[in-house]
């Protein structure tokens, strides 16, 4: 968890990653990885106040939410079909995230929050929506492991978390503003359980790409290169 993404997040980011923290905590009790069964209403009972800790957390829940309904409808669809959808939701996420987010803000009058949003100052460059595409590859790819018969009969909640924050990551140059490196910062640990479920080729393929992106981020966000002059 030492890592830059998780330092700026503890540092800068209290309030939502004292949420998240929670969530998680609620998830790993309701979430039973061994039969992919998730206690949806019980979640949602325990989660919900969480929106008044951070209203970030909404995207969590919904994200949550949304993988239960594709978990007990659509995992009998085939592998592309699956995978398109979840494009198109990290696509719709990115796009609301964006300086969209910041019209929202604006509209509810908080223009303190708003400003931030509608900068490019936290907007990923696209060469970090590169390293996350192939982070996304590899997760897709180990996912077909846990295909039979053509369709995708095991999708954790682990990996479906991860999938739709890096590929929200990945398109979010496309759009004006945001903060996507904080959702990202905040999915962490679900990646990091996303990565030890995976087979061993997959996990040493998915710690390398994790790496350059955290120095890359060093670098290019936090400046690490001063430590080296």
């Amino acid at each position: 968890l030492l890592n830059p993404l998780a330092t700026m997040f503890y540092l800068n980011q209290l309030r939502l990653a004292f949420s998240v923290s929670i969530l998680y905590i609620v998830l790993d009790i309701l979430y039973d990885k061994k039969n992919n069964v998730l206690h949806i209403y019980k979640l949602l009972f325990f989660t919900a106040p969480l929106i008044l800790i951070h209203t970030s957390s909404i995207i969590y829940i919904l994200l949550i939410l949304s993988y239960y309904f594709i978990s007990t409808r659509l995992l009998s669809k085939s592998f592309i079909i699956i995978h398109i959808i979840l494009v198109f939701i990290g696509f719709l996420l990115s796009y609301m995230t964006s300086s969209l987010l910041s019209d929202i803000l604006t509209i509810i009058g908080d223009e303190r929050r708003a400003s931030v949003y509608a900068t490019t100052q936290w907007q990923t460059s696209f060469l970090t929506s590169i390293y996350c595409f192939f982070l996304y590859i590899n997760i897709a790819l180990s996912s077909k492991s846990k295909i039979k018969n053509g369709c995708i009969n095991y999708l954790s909640c682990y990996d479906y978390i991860s999938i739709i924050i890096l590929l929200m990551v990945l398109f979010s140059p496309l759009f004006t503003g945001g903060y996507p490196l904080r959702f990202l910062s905040a999915i962490i640990p679900v990646l990091i359980l996303c990565i030890l479920e995976q087979k061993f080729i997959y996990k040493i393929l998915s710690i390398v790409y994790w790496l350059i992106i955290s120095l890359y981020i060093g670098f290019s966000t936090l400046n690490w290169s001063y430590f080296f002059i």
